[in-house]
């Protein structure tokens, strides 16, 4: 059991974990994504191993976003995910822990 320090609380110090960062993608003529600029590095992508769409909480700030789980040449597995109503590509995740290309899982 972990004891209480009896210290003040400090939210000021709380940060989100896993924020969105703004991204290029690079598309195919059917908007397939083809690769990812994400701090001055290109990223190819092998395979996109899903795809889906996320519309919700219309009655508070809405949300409409296509998200693509897809595999970099070098086996990283990354989700992406287009904001049609900021108007962008952001990364949410990246997965370098094993490679995905051969290690499918």
């Amino acid at each position: 059991m972990v004891t209480n320090p009896r210290t003040a609380l400090r939210p000021h110090r709380l940060r989100p974990l896993n924020l969105p960062q703004k991204i290029e993608v690079r598309t195919d003529t059917s908007g397939k994504p083809t690769s990812i600029v994400h701090r001055g590095q290109v990223r190819m992508i092998a395979l996109v191993r899903d795809e889906w769409r996320v519309n919700d909480e219309w009655w508070r700030d809405p949300v409409a976003r296509r998200y693509v789980e897809i595999i970099s040449t070098d086996g990283a597995r990354i989700v992406i995910y287009e904001d049609f109503i900021h108007h962008g590509w952001f990364l949410q995740y990246t997965d370098t822990s094993h490679n995905t290309l051969t290690n499918p899982s």
